[in-house]
């Protein structure tokens, strides 16, 4: 009964955010995802397996929780958001991260909630525009790995690699507004070379697996 009473006011707070900005929470869900796919906490964790078979499933199973969270009737902090990462590694991947990105996140998915209920999209753009440049790096490195020549061109980024970068990402949100996004698997693609434990461009990069001892 409680269980019904909880999901009957999600939809409902769900259904009055909506009302003012009908893909609120869709662009949310897709901040999220794309953000996840990019921590390395997590990223590393999908990829060796570490929970199981199902690991791709669980990474996706925690952007649906943190979406939850914030359509629940208690105000969300960042604070709760950083347990929950921390909890979720712990009890699904036996898997601490020490490097302080959950908190990281927990103070970007709250500012993200409240720029998307109001129907700013910019945090959700700089996400997919981020995922894609380094889905595009990783390409490359591997074409180069391959073989494959380099032209030569320099390191920065050209008006048509630019102007394609921009497409993508309106592509992306018009996906989203039409509700036809797919969810990537959370490895974010096809897989890649075993990453190395180095920081990465958000400056996160030291992960431990084993026991939690609890700090609070």
């Amino acid at each position: 009964m409680a269980q019904t009473r909880a999901a009957t006011a999600r939809l409902a707070r769900q259904a009055e955010i909506e009302s003012r900005h009908p893909q609120a929470v869709q662009y949310f869900k897709e901040g999220v995802g794309s953000v996840l796919r990019q921590w390395t906490a997590l990223e590393l964790a999908v990829f060796h397996q570490w929970g199981g078979p199902q690991s791709s499933d669980r990474a996706q199973d925690l952007v649906d929780e943190i979406v939850e969270l914030f359509l629940g009737p208690e105000k969300i902090y960042k604070d709760d958001i950083s347990l929950l990462l921390e909890d979720y590694l712990d009890t699904n991947f036996s898997t601490i991260c020490e490097d302080g990105s959950p908190d990281e996140l927990g103070d970007l998915f709250c500012t993200m909630w409240r720029e998307c209920i109001v129907g700013n999209t910019n945090l959700v753009t700089s996400a997919l525009s981020r995922e894609y440049v380094r889905h595009e790096m990783v390409s490359k490195s591997e074409g180069l790995d391959n073989g494959d020549a380099d032209d030569g061109s320099d390191d920065g980024m050209d008006n048509d690699a630019q102007e394609e970068l921009n497409e993508a990402v309106r592509k992306g949100l018009q996906a989203v507004e039409e509700g036809e996004m797919e969810t990537e698997d959370a490895t974010g693609g096809d897989a890649e070379p075993e990453p190395e434990p180095a920081k990465d461009p958000e400056g996160w990069e030291t992960v431990a697996r084993g026991k939690k001892t609890k700090k609070r």
